[in-house]
């Protein structure tokens, strides 16, 4: 990073440390955005952009009523434990309140977010949705997921006959149903507000990575989300 851009970044984070003094935000959210500026002024690498701390601060407030799972919370009940190494995720995430997240945690917890209570899920999604902005290209694989999760599934015929690949047609139709279950357990119940920050960040993310990972965006969207668009 050159000596011109690094302070313009640094002009830039001052000038969002300047709006936050104004702002009406709570002792914890201060807090927050004081060290992600912080933390951004000492990087070599272009600092987080003004767009992006607000998109985290709607993500923030909008489940800011969800309260934190305990330890015993953050897995589903439903996870067969002896089969599915859970334990160092449950450790994680029961040790760190979701604001203090990092894109590292987030990432490492690819491919067990089906894992997660819905209790805990919506916890930690304005996290989830954040950094995945934030660091898509480090952790593309947990975004993937991510969107995967957020998308309404749709069942799909199922071959009722001694067809060789019948079997594989009802297994098909198990998944879907276990997932549709799942999406229902933890969105049937998102407020108005919750919807629309999940709304803003799918449309966010189509704008920014859509072309290059997640052809889903748009699915995500059209089948559940969009309905929160105009709210």
């Amino acid at each position: 990073m050159d000596k011109n851009k690094k302070l313009d970044a640094e002009k830039v984070m001052r000038e969002l440390m300047e709006r936050l003094s104004e702002t009406p935000l709570s002792e914890e959210q201060q807090k927050m955005f004081s060290e992600i500026i912080e933390s951004n002024l000492n990087k070599t690498e272009p600092a987080v952009s003004h767009q992006l701390v607000i998109y985290r601060e709607h993500f923030f407030d909008s489940f800011s009523s969800r309260p934190r799972p305990l330890h015993g919370q953050i897995i589903s009940p439903d996870v067969t434990r002896s089969t599915h190494e859970v334990d160092n995720i449950e450790e994680l995430l029961s040790a760190i309140p979701s604001f203090q997240l990092t894109a590292s945690y987030v990432g490492s917890i690819e491919s067990y977010l089906w894992a997660l209570s819905s209790q805990a899920f919506l916890y930690f999604l304005p996290a989830f949705m954040y950094h995945s902005l934030a660091s898509c290209y480090s952790i593309y694989l947990f975004v993937a997921e991510l969107v995967e999760d957020l998308t309404l599934p749709l069942y799909e015929p199922v071959v009722e006959s001694l067809h060789k690949y019948a079997r594989i047609e009802l297994m098909r139709k198990q998944q879907l149903d276990w997932r549709l279950t799942m999406f229902h357990d933890r969105f049937d119940n998102v407020t108005d507000e919750e919807g629309k920050a999940i709304y803003l960040f799918l449309a966010a993310l189509r704008e920014t990575h859509g072309e290059d990972f997640f052809e889903g965006i748009e699915v995500a969207i059209d089948r559940y989300w969009g309905r929160f668009e105009s709210l």
